[in-house]
């Protein structure tokens, strides 16, 4: 016999209010957000990976003069294709796909918040590993956010779902605790945390009809001396993250070896 604790279960119990719902939409925006992107384009002035102080103070002076170009006017695209280092944009002017704010890499995403218009051009920035780079506002994408309306239903089963996932963590520790404290019975626990004490078929080390006697897991604890032979409670068994067993054996058939009658026309 055994009782289960799981997070599917634990659910089921759960029925929050709309208030309670809509509450947990407003803390847990950003879920429910689609983030801001980019089109941005860029050049790209490359170092090698062990540069010497001439090759930085060359290519520093390489993105000054690309810079001037593009404060008096000339072309952003022209200048990409002419100087930029980057093979795989230098031919599209630069071009780059949409990106938010996550794909950037830690320098820029300090740095695009700060260009907020299309057209604006980044002054020369330092990349480790990759050289100086320019990039400019190609177009944004306003983050957007998602109705309450038509994500009701989706936000109601996360709440369930975060609601029985910390109420499975406190309920675990208490059923370890009450199976441990009364090792030859499983009923405390079950009235303590309201579980139902369940009854499978008999079943060998090679398994039973039932799910839960096919599993390696169970076999192995029901088993166990501490178990079979001992009569006590089975140490918490994890099942997976969100759903754990504990077992007892209600009758336990040791071994027994065959009366020769039975097995005689099977040795001949």
């Amino acid at each position: 016999e055994y009782v289960e604790l799981s997070v599917s279960n634990l659910m089921k119990n759960i029925h929050p209010t709309d208030s309670e719902v809509k509450s947990f939409y407003t803390n847990n925006i950003s879920s429910y957000t689609q983030p801001a992107e980019w089109k941005v384009s860029r050049i790209l002035v490359a170092l090698p990976t062990r540069s010497t102080d001439s090759q930085k103070k060359l290519a520093e002076q390489k993105i000054n003069m690309i810079a001037t170009k593009i404060t008096s006017g000339v072309d952003f695209t022209s200048l990409a294709k002419q100087y930029s280092d980057d093979q795989a944009t230098s031919n599209h002017g630069g071009d780059l796909p949409w990106q938010n704010l996550a794909q950037f890499s830690n320098v820029w995403k300090t740095i695009l918040p700060t260009l907020k218009r299309i057209g604006d051009v980044s002054s020369p920035v330092y990349m480790p590993g990759q050289g100086y780079e320019i990039i400019k506002i190609d177009a944004i994408k306003p983050a957007k956010i998602t109705p309450f309306s038509e994500v009701k239903d989706k936000v109601f089963q996360m709440y369930r779902q975060q609601q029985a996932e910390q109420k499975f963590t406190d309920l675990s520790d208490q059923l370890s605790n009450l199976t441990y404290e009364s090792p030859n019975t499983l009923e405390p626990a079950a009235k303590k945390l309201g579980l139902t004490i369940q009854t499978t078929e008999k079943f060998t080390q090679s398994g039973g009809q039932e799910k839960v006697t096919q599993n390696p897991k169970i076999l192995q604890a029901a088993f166990s001396d501490e178990v079979a032979v001992q009569n006590n409670n089975s140490d918490p068994i994890n099942l997976n993250d969100n759903d754990v067993i504990v077992l007892r054996a209600k009758q336990y058939i040791p071994p027994q070896v065959k009366p020769l009658d039975e097995v005689k026309s099977i040795i001949e």
